[in-house]
Order: C-alpha cells, then sequence, then structure tokens
C-alpha cells in the first residue's frame, strides 16, 4: 500500500467517526487506516466520535485498538471528552472507553480531569460509576464561598 493510499484511507476514517458511520470505521484498518490519525486540529477518529455521541463508533474504534489518551490542540482528549461524558453524564459512553485504561490524570486546559464537570452537573450515575472504579477528583481543594474553612473532611 502506497503512502497515498493510507493517507486516503485515514481522511476516510476521520470523515466517518465524525459522521458516526460505525460500519466504515469498522472496515477502515483493514484499507490501511491507522486508528491514531488525527485531523487538522489533532482530533484522533475516537475523539471524534465521542464529540459526536456515536457510541457504535466509538466502540468500534475501541475494538481495533484506538487509545484514549491521545490529546489534541486544545488538550482534550477522548478520556477527557469521553463524548462529554463529565458533560453530559453519558455513561454508556464512559463505559465504551474504559476498556483500554485511559490515563485518569489527564487534565484539560481549564486543569480539570473528566470527573470535576460531571460532578459540577449533578451527573451522579457518571460520579458514582468513576468513584467505584477507584477514581480520584483529582481537582484542587477549594474553600467553600466566603473564604471559611470547612469542618468536614
Amino acid at each position: 500500500m502506497s503512502r497515498l493510499e493510507q493517507k486516503k484511507a485515514e481522511a476516510l476514517l476521520i470523515e466517518m467517526a465524525e459522521a458516526g458511520e460505525a460500519e466504515g470505521v469498522k472496515a477502515a484498518p483493514a484499507a490501511g487506516a491507522r486508528t491514531e490519525e488525527s485531523d487538522a486540529s489533532g482530533r484522533t477518529p475516537l475523539l471524534l466520535a465521542l464529540l459526536g455521541g456515536h457510541v457504535a463508533v466509538a466502540r468500534a474504534l475501541v475494538g481495533v485498538g484506538a487509545g484514549p489518551g491521545a490529546q489534541d490542540d486544545r488538550d482534550g482528549s477522548a478520556w477527557l471528552v469521553t463524548g462529554f461524558t463529565g458533560v453530559t453524564g453519558g455513561v454508556e459512553m464512559m463505559r465504551t472507553v474504559l476498556p483500554p485504561e485511559p490515563d485518569q490524570t489527564l487534565r484539560n486546559r481549564f486543569g480539570g480531569t473528566a470527573l470535576i464537570p460531571a460532578a459540577e452537573r449533578g451527573h451522579v450515575p457518571y460520579v458514582r460509576g468513576r468513584v467505584a472504579g477507584g477514581v480520584d477528583g483529582g481537582g484542587p481543594r477549594q474553600r467553600p464561598r466566603g473564604g471559611a474553612r470547612s469542618s468536614r473532611r
């Protein structure tokens, strides 16, 4: 396979991941596409699938070895974004991405982990699922409003 054919296959994979085309994504590695290739903004097919909420595509990509740790030019990664599971509380997407054992200490451009936006938005099932899995929130310890120290520890 020529490098040009591989680049075409990878461009098609990126397109299909973003569009939510699971069957095309499954066939792309056989056509020579590498799952860790990224678009102009550094977003991998897995990150694009997650951003689009395409669980079937994410599952297909994880199934062919796509990893969730590659960060784009905004310091987002498939694990941090997890289809915005931290933002939307998408437990199914979280479970789809967890099998590859993502680096749960990765931080986004604001310094937060995937658990922080989930907790901020009240996505209790997501937070419980992550905490039960042994994840520490990883956020800075802050004083409650008004600057008073909490009596709870």
